[in-house]
């Protein structure tokens, strides 16, 4: 490891996310240094200019060639993500990617399969972690508040045209079920993820479906809503529900957490400055905070581990299992059948992972 931790960055094109991994790395990280960003659209290449010293390459091989980074935010189109970060891990390059991981099982299989010889260290951008609302609904879960966590209800409409977001608009390939995945394998990761981290307890099934409702004129190769249900190991079970139908202006955000002794809500109802909601013994109390970036703040995680020679959290292992809930979601949607997640193969194979 060199005496900074030289940072690159391959693909540019989700502005919100690799925007704020490279200010947290610039800004934020004193043992880091942003040293190259890849992206074969020269007009996100431009876009580096506001970031002093770092390289723009079309070519991301280019970059690992002649750069050799010691970390890399990999955030290209969704179905190459696998292959770019299979690559970095090959080469011993510790590895944070943007959501999702890959879009399909055989991608998967391939960053397992590296994992396996201990090559590189993986995370994925699991930002809702770092985020102070499920930071206080965990510590609440752990305190024993509600009880035993039982069931967890989660809807988070999206914007899929929101202003500011995307510089050059929203790329072309997200429209291309090829390319992007579905609205499960993109956007129910968070929830899974938080699922899994809160209760402590493992997905054992999925059952799910998508479909395509408000952008079927516009868009015909894509899915605009999506909802899984997750049983869970202990009995517990989970709903998630994913969609990019947000109207304009309209914030409509919903997690609860059913315990044996109460509820915790995270809702478009609370104040600024007030993180969840706690219901027990008929009697309602608010948990007070503020908000972060919690983008930037997984990026700080991030380089902090690669660094100091740690796992990050969220671990590669972490990644993988969240990854292959979706997955299995995706799956599920499209035979109409209810899919086994813990009694698979792929998921043996995760457990037995080192990261």
């Amino acid at each position: 490891m060199s005496e900074m931790v030289r940072v690159g960055v391959i693909g540019l094109q989700h502005e919100e996310h690799v925007g704020s991994f490279m200010d947290a790395v610039v800004a934020d990280c004193p043992n880091a240094r942003l040293i190259a960003a890849a992206d074969a659209d020269e007009r996100y290449r431009r876009d580096l200019e506001k970031y002093p010293g770092v390289k723009p390459y079309e070519s991301w091989v280019e970059l690992l060639d002649r750069e050799r980074p010691d970390a890399i935010f990999v955030d290209t189109i969704n179905s190459e993500k696998a292959g770019v970060a299979a690559e970095c891990l090959s080469r011993g390059i510790a590895v944070l990617a943007n959501k999702p991981l890959c879009t399909r099982f055989e991608h998967l299989e391939q960053i397992i399969s590296v994992q396996q010889r201990k090559k590189g260290v993986l995370s994925l951008q699991l930002t809702e972690r770092f985020n102070p609302v499920f930071m206080a609904m965990k510590k609440t879960i752990d305190e024993g508040t509600i009880g035993k966590p039982v069931a967890f209800q989660a809807a988070k409409p999206h914007r899929l045209h929101r202003p500011g977001m995307f510089r050059h608009g929203r790329p072309a390939w997200m429209f291309d079920k090829s390319k992007y995945g579905s609205v499960l394998i993109d956007l129910a990761i968070h929830d899974v993820d938080l699922v899994r981290w809160l209760s402590g307890a493992e997905v054992e099934h999925v059952s799910a479906v998508t479909g395509l409702s408000r952008f079927a004129g516009e868009h015909p190769d894509f899915t605009d809503y999506g909802m899984a249900f997750l049983g869970l190991s202990g009995g517990g079970c989970a709903s998630v529900e994913v969609d990019w139908l947000n109207p304009a202006g309209i914030h409509s955000v919903r997690f609860v957490v059913y315990g044996t002794e109460g509820f915790a809500t995270y809702d478009s109802s609370l104040k600024p400055g007030e993180l969840i909601r706690i219901e027990k013994d008929n009697e309602t109390s608010i948990v007070p905070g503020t908000a972060v970036n919690s983008i930037r703040a997984n990026a700080m995680e991030f380089v902090r581990g690669v660094g100091e020679g740690k796992i990050p959290e969220p671990s590669g292992k972490d990644a993988l299992i969240a990854t292959l809930v979706t997955l299995c979601a995706q799956e599920a949607a499209e035979t109409g059948k209810r899919v086994s997640v813990a009694d698979s193969a792929l998921f043996r194979r995760i457990q037995e992972l080192p990261c």
